[in-house]
Protein backbone atom coordinates (compact mmCIF):
# COMPACT_ATOMS: atom_id res chain seq x y z
CA UNK A 1 0.00 0.00 0.00
CA UNK A 2 1.75 3.69 -0.99
CA UNK A 3 2.40 5.17 2.31
CA UNK A 4 1.66 9.48 2.37
CA UNK A 5 5.41 9.90 2.10
CA UNK A 6 5.35 8.13 -1.51
CA UNK A 7 2.34 9.73 -2.01
CA UNK A 8 3.87 13.19 -1.24
CA UNK A 9 6.80 12.58 -3.30
CA UNK A 10 4.49 11.59 -6.52
CA UNK A 11 2.84 14.67 -5.82
CA UNK A 12 5.73 17.09 -6.06
CA UNK A 13 7.31 14.60 -9.03
CA UNK A 14 3.45 16.14 -10.64
CA UNK A 15 4.07 19.10 -10.07
CA UNK A 16 7.27 19.87 -11.13
CA UNK A 17 6.72 17.89 -14.45
CA UNK A 18 3.79 20.52 -14.70
CA UNK A 19 5.84 23.63 -14.20
CA UNK A 20 8.88 22.34 -16.68
CA UNK A 21 5.83 21.76 -19.10
CA UNK A 22 4.01 24.96 -18.28
CA UNK A 23 7.76 26.89 -18.32
CA UNK A 24 7.48 29.80 -20.30
CA UNK A 25 4.45 31.12 -18.30
CA UNK A 26 5.45 30.80 -14.61
CA UNK A 27 7.40 33.37 -12.70
CA UNK A 28 9.55 32.95 -9.60
CA UNK A 29 9.95 35.02 -6.81
CA UNK A 30 11.83 34.75 -3.70
CA UNK A 31 15.07 33.70 -2.68
CA UNK A 32 15.52 30.79 -5.58
CA UNK A 33 16.53 28.18 -5.14
CA UNK A 34 15.91 27.91 -1.51
CA UNK A 35 13.13 29.91 -0.15
CA UNK A 36 10.55 30.54 -3.17
CA UNK A 37 7.48 30.90 -4.71
CA UNK A 38 6.25 29.86 -8.69
CA UNK A 39 3.40 31.88 -9.76
CA UNK A 40 1.58 30.60 -13.40
CA UNK A 41 -1.33 32.74 -14.54
CA UNK A 42 -4.31 31.08 -15.69
CA UNK A 43 -6.93 33.73 -15.73
CA UNK A 44 -9.52 31.40 -14.76
CA UNK A 45 -12.38 32.59 -12.28
CA UNK A 46 -12.12 36.14 -13.11
CA UNK A 47 -15.27 35.98 -14.97
CA UNK A 48 -17.27 34.36 -11.89
CA UNK A 49 -15.57 36.48 -9.31
CA UNK A 50 -17.39 39.75 -11.23
CA UNK A 51 -20.82 37.95 -11.88
CA UNK A 52 -20.91 37.21 -8.15
CA UNK A 53 -20.03 40.33 -6.54
CA UNK A 54 -22.69 41.76 -9.31
CA UNK A 55 -25.46 39.39 -8.18
CA UNK A 56 -25.66 40.64 -4.20
CA UNK A 57 -23.54 44.06 -4.34
CA UNK A 58 -25.02 44.96 -1.28
CA UNK A 59 -24.69 42.13 0.74
CA UNK A 60 -20.84 41.66 -0.07
CA UNK A 61 -20.25 45.92 0.70
CA UNK A 62 -21.44 44.88 4.02
CA UNK A 63 -20.16 41.25 4.68
CA UNK A 64 -16.24 42.75 3.77
CA UNK A 65 -16.75 46.04 5.55
CA UNK A 66 -17.54 44.50 8.54
CA UNK A 67 -14.33 41.55 7.86
CA UNK A 68 -12.21 44.39 8.24
CA UNK A 69 -12.71 44.42 12.18
CA UNK A 70 -12.61 40.46 12.04
CA UNK A 71 -9.28 40.88 10.14
CA UNK A 72 -7.91 43.56 12.84
CA UNK A 73 -9.44 41.06 15.79
CA UNK A 74 -7.78 38.14 14.36
CA UNK A 75 -4.80 39.71 14.42
CA UNK A 76 -4.26 41.02 17.90
CA UNK A 77 -5.70 37.39 18.49
CA UNK A 78 -2.84 35.28 16.66
CA UNK A 79 -0.09 37.78 17.81
CA UNK A 80 -1.09 37.15 21.57
CA UNK A 81 -0.92 33.50 20.83
CA UNK A 82 2.31 33.76 19.05
CA UNK A 83 3.98 35.94 21.92
CA UNK A 84 2.55 33.31 24.52
CA UNK A 85 3.78 30.13 22.91
CA UNK A 86 7.27 31.65 22.03
CA UNK A 87 7.56 32.64 26.18
CA UNK A 88 6.78 28.65 26.62
CA UNK A 89 8.90 27.78 24.04
CA UNK A 90 11.77 29.56 26.28
CA UNK A 91 10.54 27.78 29.12
CA UNK A 92 11.10 24.76 27.89
CA UNK A 93 7.66 24.06 25.80
CA UNK A 94 7.21 22.63 22.63
CA UNK A 95 6.72 24.91 19.35
CA UNK A 96 3.84 26.47 18.50
CA UNK A 97 4.28 27.65 14.88
CA UNK A 98 4.90 24.45 12.53
CA UNK A 99 4.57 23.56 9.04
CA UNK A 100 1.25 21.54 7.77
CA UNK A 101 2.44 18.85 5.85
CA UNK A 102 1.67 14.94 4.73
CA UNK A 103 4.90 13.75 6.57
CA UNK A 104 5.53 12.40 9.71
CA UNK A 105 8.75 13.82 10.98
CA UNK A 106 9.98 15.76 13.62
CA UNK A 107 8.99 19.92 13.63
CA UNK A 108 6.11 19.09 11.34
CA UNK A 109 2.39 18.94 11.79
CA UNK A 110 1.18 15.77 10.53
CA UNK A 111 -2.40 16.04 8.28
CA UNK A 112 -2.80 12.61 5.97
CA UNK A 113 -2.42 13.26 2.21
CA UNK A 114 -5.60 13.20 0.76
CA UNK A 115 -6.71 15.23 3.52
CA UNK A 116 -4.12 17.85 3.54
CA UNK A 117 -4.17 18.17 -0.42
CA UNK A 118 -8.26 18.34 -0.64
CA UNK A 119 -8.02 21.01 2.42
CA UNK A 120 -5.43 23.09 0.49
CA UNK A 121 -7.13 23.45 -2.52
CA UNK A 122 -10.10 23.99 -0.89
CA UNK A 123 -8.85 26.33 1.61
CA UNK A 124 -6.97 28.42 -1.66
CA UNK A 125 -9.92 28.16 -3.53
CA UNK A 126 -12.26 29.95 -0.98
CA UNK A 127 -9.04 32.41 -0.28
CA UNK A 128 -8.24 33.90 -2.99
CA UNK A 129 -11.91 33.54 -4.89
CA UNK A 130 -12.87 35.47 -1.70
CA UNK A 131 -10.36 38.83 -2.45
CA UNK A 132 -11.35 38.48 -6.40
CA UNK A 133 -15.34 38.82 -5.54
CA UNK A 134 -14.31 41.52 -2.93
CA UNK A 135 -12.39 43.14 -5.61
CA UNK A 136 -15.19 43.33 -7.88
CA UNK A 137 -17.38 44.62 -5.02
CA UNK A 138 -15.42 47.55 -4.45
CA UNK A 139 -15.17 48.06 -8.18
CA UNK A 140 -11.60 47.37 -8.58
CA UNK A 141 -10.40 45.74 -11.79
CA UNK A 142 -8.63 42.24 -11.27
CA UNK A 143 -5.38 41.76 -13.38
CA UNK A 144 -5.20 37.81 -13.32
CA UNK A 145 -5.45 35.03 -11.38
CA UNK A 146 -3.20 31.49 -11.35
CA UNK A 147 -2.21 28.92 -9.56
CA UNK A 148 1.17 29.08 -7.12
CA UNK A 149 3.74 26.39 -5.12
CA UNK A 150 5.14 27.41 -2.49
CA UNK A 151 9.23 26.17 -2.83
CA UNK A 152 11.95 24.82 -0.59
CA UNK A 153 14.36 23.72 -3.07
CA UNK A 154 11.14 21.77 -5.07
CA UNK A 155 7.57 22.91 -5.19
CA UNK A 156 5.49 21.54 -1.91
CA UNK A 157 2.47 23.56 -1.07
CA UNK A 158 -0.07 24.22 -3.85
CA UNK A 159 -1.85 27.52 -3.50
CA UNK A 160 -3.94 30.10 -5.80
CA UNK A 161 -3.32 33.77 -6.36
CA UNK A 162 -5.61 37.09 -7.69
CA UNK A 163 -4.24 40.10 -8.23
CA UNK A 164 -6.48 43.16 -8.31
CA UNK A 165 -5.08 45.97 -10.25
CA UNK A 166 -2.74 47.89 -7.46
CA UNK A 167 -2.46 51.06 -9.03
CA UNK A 168 -5.89 51.51 -9.14
CA UNK A 169 -6.22 49.81 -6.21
CA UNK A 170 -3.96 52.38 -3.93
CA UNK A 171 -6.19 55.32 -5.12
CA UNK A 172 -9.09 53.75 -3.44
CA UNK A 173 -10.17 54.80 -0.38
CA UNK A 174 -8.83 52.86 3.14
CA UNK A 175 -12.08 50.95 3.65
CA UNK A 176 -12.69 49.23 0.59
CA UNK A 177 -8.40 48.24 0.53
CA UNK A 178 -9.12 46.95 3.86
CA UNK A 179 -12.18 45.16 2.68
CA UNK A 180 -10.04 43.48 -0.14
CA UNK A 181 -7.04 42.45 2.46
CA UNK A 182 -9.18 40.83 4.80
CA UNK A 183 -11.99 38.93 2.71
CA UNK A 184 -9.47 35.89 2.22
CA UNK A 185 -8.86 35.58 5.80
CA UNK A 186 -12.57 36.45 6.58
CA UNK A 187 -13.92 33.51 4.13
CA UNK A 188 -11.66 30.92 5.16
CA UNK A 189 -13.35 31.96 8.63
CA UNK A 190 -16.46 31.78 7.70
CA UNK A 191 -16.03 28.56 5.53
CA UNK A 192 -14.09 26.81 8.80
CA UNK A 193 -17.28 26.97 10.94
CA UNK A 194 -19.20 25.95 7.95
CA UNK A 195 -17.23 22.72 7.87
CA UNK A 196 -17.28 22.31 11.48
CA UNK A 197 -21.33 22.03 11.39
CA UNK A 198 -21.01 19.66 8.44
CA UNK A 199 -18.29 17.61 11.15
CA UNK A 200 -20.99 17.71 14.20
CA UNK A 201 -23.68 16.46 11.84
CA UNK A 202 -21.64 13.81 10.31
CA UNK A 203 -20.55 12.73 14.02
CA UNK A 204 -24.12 12.73 15.00
CA UNK A 205 -24.87 10.59 12.18
CA UNK A 206 -22.15 7.92 12.87
CA UNK A 207 -22.25 7.98 17.15
CA UNK A 208 -24.19 4.42 17.01
CA UNK A 209 -20.60 3.09 15.45
CA UNK A 210 -18.03 5.02 17.61
CA UNK A 211 -17.40 3.64 21.30
CA UNK A 212 -14.83 5.30 23.81
CA UNK A 213 -12.09 3.62 24.70
CA UNK A 214 -10.68 5.81 27.13
CA UNK A 215 -8.22 8.49 27.06
CA UNK A 216 -4.96 8.53 24.86
CA UNK A 217 -1.94 9.56 26.23
CA UNK A 218 -0.51 12.08 22.93
CA UNK A 219 2.82 13.22 24.33
CA UNK A 220 4.30 14.02 27.60
CA UNK A 221 5.21 17.21 28.71
CA UNK A 222 9.55 17.79 29.61
CA UNK A 223 9.90 18.17 32.90
CA UNK A 224 6.53 17.50 34.11
CA UNK A 225 4.97 14.98 36.63
CA UNK A 226 3.56 12.54 34.40
CA UNK A 227 7.22 13.39 32.76
CA UNK A 228 8.87 12.10 36.01
CA UNK A 229 6.91 9.54 37.03
CA UNK A 230 7.90 7.77 33.34
CA UNK A 231 4.74 7.78 31.71
CA UNK A 232 4.84 7.09 28.32
CA UNK A 233 3.75 8.14 25.22
CA UNK A 234 0.61 6.17 23.44
CA UNK A 235 -0.85 4.48 26.48
CA UNK A 236 -4.68 4.33 27.00
CA UNK A 237 -5.84 6.00 30.66
CA UNK A 238 -9.32 3.63 31.71
CA UNK A 239 -8.93 4.18 35.25
CA UNK A 240 -8.27 6.63 37.69
CA UNK A 241 -8.53 5.25 41.68
CA UNK A 242 -10.60 2.95 40.32
CA UNK A 243 -12.94 5.25 38.68
CA UNK A 244 -13.60 4.10 34.73
CA UNK A 245 -12.76 6.45 32.37
CA UNK A 246 -14.36 6.86 28.87
CA UNK A 247 -12.93 10.36 27.63
CA UNK A 248 -11.41 13.60 28.18
CA UNK A 249 -14.00 15.23 29.57
CA UNK A 250 -14.36 12.11 32.52
CA UNK A 251 -10.59 12.99 33.24
CA UNK A 252 -10.44 16.66 33.19
CA UNK A 253 -13.67 16.18 35.69
CA UNK A 254 -11.51 13.85 38.30
CA UNK A 255 -8.63 16.63 37.43
CA UNK A 256 -10.30 19.49 38.47
CA UNK A 257 -11.31 18.02 41.81
CA UNK A 258 -8.16 16.56 42.77
CA UNK A 259 -5.38 19.07 44.58
CA UNK A 260 -1.61 19.08 43.83
CA UNK A 261 0.57 16.55 45.39
CA UNK A 262 -2.55 13.80 45.51
CA UNK A 263 -1.43 10.46 44.47
CA UNK A 264 -2.94 9.08 41.50
CA UNK A 265 -3.41 5.10 40.86
CA UNK A 266 -3.74 5.77 36.92
CA UNK A 267 -4.90 2.02 34.84
CA UNK A 268 -3.71 1.82 31.37
CA UNK A 269 -4.26 -0.74 28.70
CA UNK A 270 -1.13 -1.96 29.58
CA UNK A 271 -0.63 -1.36 33.28
CA UNK A 272 -1.16 0.77 36.42
CA UNK A 273 1.07 3.23 37.34
CA UNK A 274 1.49 5.46 40.45
CA UNK A 275 1.19 8.67 39.71
CA UNK A 276 1.86 12.22 42.07
CA UNK A 277 0.06 15.19 40.62
CA UNK A 278 2.33 18.86 40.23
CA UNK A 279 0.92 22.21 40.51
CA UNK A 280 -0.47 24.39 37.95
CA UNK A 281 1.99 27.49 36.71
CA UNK A 282 -0.99 30.05 36.52
CA UNK A 283 -2.41 28.68 39.51
CA UNK A 284 -0.60 26.72 42.65
CA UNK A 285 -4.27 25.70 43.78
CA UNK A 286 -4.95 23.43 41.08
CA UNK A 287 -3.86 20.08 40.12
CA UNK A 288 -1.39 19.21 36.76
CA UNK A 289 -0.46 16.23 34.99
CA UNK A 290 1.82 17.32 31.78
CA UNK A 291 0.02 15.19 29.61
CA UNK A 292 -1.90 15.95 26.14
CA UNK A 293 -4.81 13.67 25.30
CA UNK A 294 -7.26 12.81 22.47
CA UNK A 295 -10.34 10.24 22.85
CA UNK A 296 -9.69 6.94 22.58
CA UNK A 297 -12.70 5.65 20.45
CA UNK A 298 -13.30 2.47 18.31
CA UNK A 299 -15.33 2.87 15.32
CA UNK A 300 -17.31 -0.45 13.70
CA UNK A 301 -18.83 0.97 10.57
CA UNK A 302 -21.50 -2.01 9.46
CA UNK A 303 -21.13 -1.08 5.77
CA UNK A 304 -19.63 1.47 2.47
CA UNK A 305 -21.91 4.22 4.13
CA UNK A 306 -20.22 4.34 6.88
CA UNK A 307 -16.71 4.22 6.04
CA UNK A 308 -17.54 6.90 3.93
CA UNK A 309 -19.28 8.99 6.77
CA UNK A 310 -16.06 8.35 9.08
CA UNK A 311 -13.52 9.38 6.29
CA UNK A 312 -15.87 12.80 5.09
CA UNK A 313 -16.26 13.31 9.25
CA UNK A 314 -12.34 13.01 9.00
CA UNK A 315 -11.97 15.53 6.46
CA UNK A 316 -14.89 18.00 7.72
CA UNK A 317 -12.80 18.27 10.99
CA UNK A 318 -9.10 19.22 8.91
CA UNK A 319 -11.18 21.18 6.85
CA UNK A 320 -12.32 23.39 9.90
CA UNK A 321 -8.92 23.12 11.66
CA UNK A 322 -6.66 24.43 8.43
CA UNK A 323 -8.85 27.29 7.30
CA UNK A 324 -9.00 28.64 10.53
CA UNK A 325 -5.52 27.86 11.38
CA UNK A 326 -4.26 29.23 7.73
CA UNK A 327 -7.24 32.06 8.10
CA UNK A 328 -5.04 33.81 11.45
CA UNK A 329 -2.16 33.19 10.29
CA UNK A 330 -2.79 34.95 6.83
CA UNK A 331 -3.33 37.91 9.47
CA UNK A 332 -0.31 37.60 10.84
CA UNK A 333 1.53 41.32 10.59
CA UNK A 334 4.22 40.46 7.84
CA UNK A 335 5.43 41.70 4.87
CA UNK A 336 3.01 40.34 1.92
CA UNK A 337 0.55 38.70 4.34
CA UNK A 338 -3.37 40.15 4.56
CA UNK A 339 -2.56 41.18 7.80
CA UNK A 340 0.64 42.94 7.03
CA UNK A 341 -0.80 44.52 4.24
CA UNK A 342 -3.54 45.78 6.39
CA UNK A 343 -1.25 47.38 9.21
CA UNK A 344 1.27 48.52 7.16
CA UNK A 345 -1.66 50.86 5.70
CA UNK A 346 -3.04 51.56 8.81
CA UNK A 347 0.37 52.73 10.10
CA UNK A 348 1.63 54.58 6.59
CA UNK A 349 -1.75 56.92 6.88
CA UNK A 350 -0.56 57.55 10.89
CA UNK A 351 2.79 58.13 9.51
CA UNK A 352 4.57 55.33 11.35
CA UNK A 353 6.45 53.19 8.97
CA UNK A 354 8.80 52.80 11.65
CA UNK A 355 6.25 51.33 13.68
CA UNK A 356 5.22 48.90 10.87
CA UNK A 357 8.65 48.06 10.53
CA UNK A 358 9.52 47.00 14.09
CA UNK A 359 5.91 45.30 14.65
CA UNK A 360 6.35 42.84 10.98
CA UNK A 361 10.15 42.12 11.82
CA UNK A 362 9.64 41.17 14.94
CA UNK A 363 6.61 38.84 14.09
CA UNK A 364 8.42 37.63 11.19
CA UNK A 365 11.54 36.65 14.12
CA UNK A 366 9.15 35.22 16.12
CA UNK A 367 7.52 32.70 13.54
CA UNK A 368 11.07 31.46 11.83
CA UNK A 369 12.17 30.93 15.60
CA UNK A 370 9.77 29.05 16.46
CA UNK A 371 9.63 27.14 12.97
CA UNK A 372 13.56 26.18 13.81
CA UNK A 373 12.67 25.40 17.16
CA UNK A 374 10.27 22.34 16.16
CA UNK A 375 13.32 21.02 14.16
CA UNK A 376 15.86 21.10 17.15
Amino acid sequence: MINDASLTLIFVALVCLLLWRHRRKIEFQGAFPLLYVVLMRTGIGLKSMSRIANRFPRLFNGVYTAGIGIGFAGMALILVELVRVTIKLFQGGTSGVVPVLPIEAKGVFYVPFLYWIISIFVIALVHELSHGVAARTFKVPVRSSGIAFLCAVLPIIPAAFVEPDEEYLQKQGMKKQLGIFAAGALANIVFGFLFLGFALLTAWAVQDIVHAQGVSVTSVVDNSPASTAGLPEGMRITEVNGQEITDTRDLMEVLEASKPNQEWQLTTNETAYPFVLGAREDDANKAYMGLNLQDSVMITPRNVIDHAAIWLLGLFRWLFALNIGIALFNLLPIGPLDGGRMLKLVLDRWQKPKVWRFVSTAAFLLVIGNIAAGFI
